[in-house]
């Protein structure tokens, strides 16, 4: 069987000082701040000791301005420094992003643009400084209800660039993500899981696989040897609706007696047709011989979710991405995401290869 169990999301993330190489082809980010004649606009990224200049350019009075440096080996994150005040944007690839904004209030009124990612951090920072103008730093890193905003980013791709930088911002001296809180750990473990599913090498993921270990919660996750990889102990129940209306539990199905694959997915992306098609060749061998499926798809559309779904032949319940409960609490860094619940209804193993599922729903039949 062609192995098709991929990640849905890309892998970022990559400490400068390691992975930034040397290309033919540039990247771009340019520009326009207003009110900033005379001032020098220095670019930085990150390094081994710190943020580390690599460019300035001298602003007149028309404001417009241009960097352009090699591309990065991966997605990294540079800022923009001027007068004491600082704005983040990604850089994917080889591509053009594009910063506007004032010197009066450059840390919290610029514009970016260009990419998806530019977007979504820009829009991470603008919800974050909001919140400080509003309440002020100490209430900010304790608002449960910015956290759950960010999440929804965050969950958006769990193993982007945006996501680490949601994860490790700092607000004032304080970490805003912090991994003793049981709900932020659970973020930072998404993003470190995802991360070292699809990029294991970079440092940037070393490090946060090392704050999540550091922090874990016992009654969540277990330490393997060597990988982030979580093995979720405790079953917890889901009740969501199926394509026709009705609610399905999932305790309900593992108590039946069953080996049960619990399955989240993304129905409405292109990919998980592929990923269901082999899916499907599985339950149709084991179907007989005690093996249900549960998937849950999280997809923003439920309409089209509801087409998709309606000709599955498991069972298939509906998961809104902005019910974050059922994602953190699986810890479901990327989709597809799978475990095997056994015949106890004791969720035993998570599955990291879907060419290896049959040899591995054996051992429990």
């Amino acid at each position: 069987m062609k192995k098709i169990f991929k990640s849905t999301y890309i892998i970022i993330c990559a400490a400068a000082s390691v992975l930034t190489g040397c290309s033919n082809a540039n990247w771009e980010l340019k520009g326009n701040i207003s009110d900033a004649d005379g001032q020098d606009l220095i670019l930085e990224n990150m390094s081994t000791i710190g943020w580390t200049p690599i460019d300035t350019v001298k602003l007149d009075a028309k404001g417009d301005f241009r960097f352009s440096q090699p591309a990065p080996a991966a997605p990294d994150i540079f800022r923009l420094r001027l007068n004491g005040q600082t704005a983040y944007f990604p850089i994917d690839s080889i591509e053009s992003v594009t910063l506007t904004g004032s010197a009066k209030n450059f840390s919290t009124g610029y514009r970016l643009s260009g990419n998806d990612n530019a977007r979504m951090m820009m829009m991470a920072d603008s919800i974050i400084n909001a919140s400080i103008a509003a309440k002020g730093e100490a209430l900010t890193i304790t608002d449960p209800e910015l956290k759950r905003e960010l999440g929804k980013i965050i969950l958006v791709n769990p193993g982007s660039v945006v996501a680490y930088y949601i994860v490790s911002k700092t607000v004032g001296n304080a970490p805003l993500f912090n991994p003793s809180e049981k709900m932020d750990h659970r973020l930072i473990g998404a993003v470190a899981n995802a991360m070292n599913i699809e990029h294991p090498d970079d440092p940037r993921t070393a490090y946060l696989k090392e704050k999540f270990l550091r922090n874990r919660r016992q009654e969540a996750v277990s330490q393997a040897a060597d990988t982030i990889v979580a093995n979720v102990t405790t079953l917890f129940e889901i009740n969501s609706h199926d394509a026709t209306g009705k609610k399905v539990s999932l305790n309900d199905v593992a108590s039946k007696g069953n080996v049960v694959l619990l399955n989240f997915t993304s129905l409405t992306r292109p990919e998980s047709i592929e990923f269901n098609l082999a899916l499907n060749k599985i339950y149709d061998e084991y179907k007989n011989r005690g093996v249900q499926i549960y998937q849950v798809s999280i997809d923003e559309d439920e309409v089209a979710w509801r087409t998709a779904a309606k000709n599955l032949p498991w069972i298939c319940v509906y998961n809104s991405p902005t019910y974050t409960d059922p994602i953190l609490k699986y810890n479901v860094g990327v989709l597809p995401t799978t475990f095997i619940i056994d015949r106890k209804g004791e969720l035993s193993e998570r599955v990291t290869d879907i060419d290896k599922l049959p040899q591995q729903i054996n051992k429990y039949l």
